[in-house]
């Protein structure tokens, strides 16, 4: 009975867990952006990036590789790439843990109406605790 709990404890935490290695988001008057980064190959500092803007009921979606650079002495994980930079810190951690929510400052050049930057708030849903 015991094996057959602890399998099923096991199952059940790996069907939750998210596909995304980064999952940001930002919904202020008539914008929203999303910033998903995926979680595959672990452990590797290129990773694959994929971000929404909504603006006026229209999305664009867009696709990028990104390098993953921790900054340790600033608490601060940059994910950088050809149309994208994302800067997460994760002050007070010195990783990033479950079910914390991190400031997070994007820029990209796809972003309309000379607003170069933006804050969004991130999430790193597969961290452990």
């Amino acid at each position: 009975m015991k094996t057959f709990l602890a399998g099923i404890l096991i199952l059940s935490q790996s069907a939750f867990a998210s596909f995304y290695e980064v999952e940001c988001d930002y919904k202020k008057d008539q914008l929203e952006v999303e910033v998903l980064i995926e979680d595959f190959p672990r452990g590797s500092y290129f990773k694959q990036a994929e971000f929404s803007i909504i603006k006026d009921g229209k999305e664009n979606v867009y696709r990028d590789s990104v390098n993953a650079r921790a900054v340790r002495g600033f608490n601060e994980i940059v994910y950088s790439g050809s149309n994208m930079r994302l800067e997460i810190n994760t002050w007070p951690d010195n990783t990033p843990r479950w079910g914390r929510s991190y400031r997070a400052r994007f820029s990209s050049i796809k972003l309309e109406n000379n607003r170069k930057t933006i804050n969004l708030e991130c999430r790193f849903p597969n961290s452990r605790f």
